[in-house]
């Protein structure tokens, strides 16, 4: 399948988000708005990969992607990406040290649910180093493109408390958090999500996820659960004309 003829199917979204996908795809949907239709020359990273969708996603799209996980990621990854042609290179990254690479020299980096895993300590916190990181290696001009779990509602944090058994190691970040941290990039973001995550399969999100796309336009940002981004780095800004008549 060439980047040009991409066509994002029900089935290629499913395994692009794998989950909740009513709502995650908001991501992609906010990404097309804002990619070149093609990435051919581009080269990317995703971080924390999992299942390696964003860099299907992106290698579909035409670019060259390193997809890394805090381990090099499984055979399920790279049995996806084999199905669709794919072969990106894997390879083992820790997030919460400096990244093997030069700067400037990424055209994009994306993540999906991978800040609240970086847990702020007493004294320290990981988040904003793996912000100033990815900005250091992406050219002027290149995109952070990241889709995070945000605190949301009330309930929703009453609902991760009694069933979600990993929620109790996850720093769930409220949207001015977020925001914040991306505060050297021009940002372009979507809330989305709020009846799906009491869904218990993926048949039960999907039909309450179709109610959430009609009602997250209505509600306040603050109410939702998830926020989809993308970050450019601002291009390197041309000398004023007055700077370079008086040089």
């Amino acid at each position: 399948m060439s980047a040009s003829e991409l066509t994002l199917s029900p089935a290629l979204l499913r395994d692009i988000i794998g989950w909740d996908v009513q709502n995650w795809q908001t991501a992609i949907e906010l990404w097309e708005a804002r990619l070149p239709r093609r990435l051919a020359g581009w080269r990317g990273l995703e971080l924390g990969a999992g299942r390696g969708g964003l860099s299907l996603y992106l290698g579909l799209k035409g670019a060259s992607m390193l997809c890394s996980d805090h381990a090099v990621p499984t055979a399920t990854a790279r049995s996806l990406h084999a199905q669709y042609g794919l072969q990106p290179e894997y390879l083992a990254l820790d997030a919460c040290a400096p990244l093997p690479f030069a700067a400037a020299s990424l055209d994009l980096v994306c993540f999906k649910s991978v800040l609240g895993g970086l847990r702020k300590g007493r004294s320290t916190d990981p988040k904003p180093g793996l912000i100033a990181e990815i900005e250091r290696v992406l050219r002027p001009g290149g995109w952070l493109l990241l889709a995070e779990n945000l605190q949301g509602m009330w309930l929703h944090r009453q609902l991760r408390r009694r069933f979600v058994i990993w929620s109790k190691g996850w720093e769930y970040l409220g949207l001015d958090d977020l925001l914040k941290l991306l505060a050297g990039f021009e940002l372009d973001y979507r809330t989305t999500g709020l009846l799906a995550l009491l869904g218990r399969n993926e048949a039960q999100r999907r039909c309450l996820g179709q109610i959430d796309r009609q009602l997250a336009p209505y509600l306040p940002s603050d109410w939702h659960y998830m926020c989809a981004v993308a970050a450019q780095k601002p291009p390197v800004q041309s000398l004023a004309p007055e700077y370079i008549a008086s040089s």
